[in-house]
């Protein structure tokens, strides 16, 4: 019988060291977990409204030229130049329905 006490006293014993331990982890994790900043430049936060070739031409040129290179790796005047000789490959025409979308439009 004192056996039996003994045994049950014990698995008592180590169920309750588990539940603590793991709630002990995971208190360490929630606490480890930063408080991280979300940060966006202007420019990205209308990429979804704009379209983003209408906000690399026209807007990030004009508000962050780093930013414009740095994104495309390119010069205005290299890009401008590349769309030059493709320009024709990869326009659509007009039609009835619709207007085609131009490849690149500089306001």
């Amino acid at each position: 019988m004192d056996l039996d006490k003994n045994l049950l006293l014990s698995a008592a014993v180590i169920a309750i060291s588990a539940a603590s331990t793991t709630v002990l982890k995971l208190q360490s994790k929630e606490k480890k977990k930063r408080n991280r900043r979300i940060w966006v430049r202007s420019w990205v936060g209308r990429r979804d409204s704009k379209g983003i070739m209408n906000l690399v031409t026209n807007e990030l040129l004009t508000e962050d030229p780093l930013a414009f290179k740095n994104y495309l790796r390119m010069s205005n005047t290299s890009l401008l130049k590349l769309l030059g000789k493709v320009e024709n490959l990869i326009s659509k025409q007009d039609t009835v329905m619709r207007q085609a979308i131009p490849a690149i439009s500089i306001n």
